[in-house]
């Protein structure tokens, strides 16, 4: 190393050669930089950051797929919550009657393999959405029909067993939407004459103003046999059945008797959620010829597949638990299982802000902390809808109704005895047992509680 001066040059051994100041030129050896010449000491502290980094990720549970301290940085391996359940559950009576109710619950008569059933049916309702899109959109008719939408969870209307709602949404142009209370809407039409012809004549309702929600199913039924014909597919396998003054469509599948429910919708531009012409399960105009309801399935399946791929799908299995328990129960029978879906949801978003450890819950947990949620409802007697604001899904029930809830979820959450014996009875092996909570005489319908098994809720 040499210091350069006018004077001469001074070597490593502090003498100084007189004459012309020539600087020392040493071959290959690069000019030395404040960050050149500390860096054997900054890998060596780099590197015992990376072992004390590693020692500390390692005592805590976290372990490296690559060697931690090697200079390349490694690839953290940090274990998903849902992937791990450090606390056990506590084996009590009520926790292994609910875990028998639902292990008997995934339980399919007269099928050798349920998981083969199911793959089938999804594959053929794959291939008939994918089949379907295409031909809608060459009908000739002015709709612009978008993918279809498979209901993943709880719909907001009943469903029969081996029933797969599938809404079929399109969009049109020139159409007004304008609200009415929460959940519905009505959609104007542009003016038209009784006499003039456009392309909404076969969607107008009795007033030529409005879209018709049953027209509309005409509408569909009309475009779908043709699509059939021209491929010479049975025409008998699509059906449109009347039922308490609603339309309802049907698409039989090939295997195991299952079939599809064709529902017309509105798409509603930059939104997951459509309208649909199909009535809710508790509506109070269901035969009216212009009102849409407003339908997030989509979005609450999202909800509930997030909430199952944390937990485990722990809490599907309790919301699954409860609405077989509501519908052994005589008093509860009538809570329809999407109002349980509502509950649970607002259940998660309770847990999620109050809880750090909510995906560790036990089963037992989960169904009492939804009978509870349940209970409170009751007792504030009011049901708000999880997304749509304003909506009360205990709005048109009788007051006495939710009395009887009230009650009835008061026995449960309180007993521990009555809700053991509950749940004992709803297994299918202890129908045989006397039904001492049911009256004699029984004139209310059951709602189908039937949720089927490909979905994210089973």
């Amino acid at each position: 190393m040499c210091i350069g001066s006018k004077e001469g040059i001074l070597t490593r051994s502090g003498q100084q050669d007189i004459g012309r100041a020539k600087p020392l030129l040493i071959p290959d050896m690069p000019r030395r930089s404040y960050e050149i010449s500390i860096y054997p000491f900054s890998r060596r502290l780099e590197t015992k950051r990376l072992r004390k980094r590693a020692e500390f990720l390692e005592s805590i549970g976290v372990r490296f797929e690559e060697d931690p301290i090697s200079g390349d940085l490694p690839h953290i391996y940090l274990p998903r919550l849902h992937r791990q359940k450090t606390e056990k559950d506590q084996k009590t009576r009520l926790g292994e009657a609910l875990l028998k109710l639902a292990q008997g619950s995934n339980i399919t008569d007269h099928v050798a393999s349920h998981q083969d059933q199911m793959s089938t049916v999804q594959r053929e309702v794959r291939e008939f959405t994918d089949w379907i899109v295409p031909h809608l959109r060459k009908s000739g008719f002015e709709l612009d029909f978008k993918r279809p939408i498979v209901i993943e969870s709880i719909p907001p209307w009943t469903t029969a067993e081996k029933e797969i709602p599938c809404v079929l949404p399109f969009s049109l142009k020139k159409v007004k939407l304008k609200p009415l209370e929460p959940g519905y809407v009505v959609m104007q039409l542009p003016r038209r004459d009784s006499t003039e012809f456009d392309e909404f004549s076969h969607l107008r309702s009795e007033d030529r103003l409005h879209l018709s929600p049953k027209k509309t199913y005409h509408l569909l039924h009309k475009i779908l046999k043709k699509a059939f014909q021209k491929e010479s597919i049975p025409f008998e396998r699509l059906k449109m059945v009347l039922k308490e003054s609603q339309y309802c469509m049907y698409y039989d599948l090939r295997n195991y008797g299952w079939r599809v429910e064709i529902i017309p919708a509105i798409h509603i531009h930059k939104s997951n959620a459509v309208l649909v012409s199909k009535p809710f399960d508790i509506d109070e105009n269901a035969a009216s010829e212009m009102r849409w309801r407003i339908c997030w399935a989509q979005k609450e399946a999202e909800i509930i597949r997030s909430i199952s791929c944390t937990d485990k799908g722990i809490r599907t299995k309790a919301l699954q638990i409860v609405c077989r328990l509501c519908q052994k129960d005589w008093r509860l029978k009538m809570l329809t299982p999407y109002q349980i879906q509502n509950v649970l949801l607002f259940d998660m978003d309770h847990h999620v802000d109050h809880s750090p450890r909510w995906q560790r819950s036990s089963l037992e947990d989960c169904v009492l902390s939804l009978l509870n949620r349940l209970l409170h409802y009751a007792k504030a007697g009011y049901l708000p809808h999880f997304i749509i604001e304003g909506l009360d899904l205990f709005g048109l029930l009788d007051p006495k109704a939710v009395v009887l809830y009230k009650s009835a979820l008061e026995r449960l959450t309180t007993n521990e005895k009555a809700l053991i014996s509950l749940t004992e009875r709803t297994r299918p092996e202890e129908d045989a047992e006397p039904r001492w909570l049911e009256p004699k005489t029984d004139d209310v319908d059951r709602p189908n509680l039937q949720i089927p098994a490909y979905t994210g809720i089973v």
